[in-house]
């Protein structure tokens, strides 16, 4: 669980960093955040999170990743903390972009 909240840290910060330097003056507001969606997709993918222990308990989020990148994994990170009984590391919500 631990690594799996560090790559989704990473990816998050890293993805908020590549849009940053895109710039989203250039985009409609109702389009930034899947923007933003997409760099934090592109930084998780430089992850091999395939063999990952989550995948072992049958956890697998690779497949539906794409539409909703820091949701999908704050939800496997919501339930391998309710198996092991610990708070989840991140709360299950809309991650929105400061505009």
């Amino acid at each position: 669980m631990t690594e799996l909240a560090t790559v989704r840290s990473g990816a998050a910060a890293t993805g908020a960093q590549r849009l940053a330097e895109l710039g989203t003056e250039f985009l409609p507001a109702e389009h930034r955040s899947s923007m933003l969606n997409s760099c934090v997709y592109l930084s998780i993918r430089k992850h091999d999170v395939r063999p990952n222990a989550v995948m072992s308990i049958g956890l697998s989020f690779i497949g539906r990743l794409e539409s909703r990148v820091l949701l999908t994994i704050d939800a496997v990170l919501a339930s391998l903390a309710a198996i092991c009984a610990m708070p989840a590391p991140f709360s299950v919500r809309r991650v929105s972009l400061p505009l």
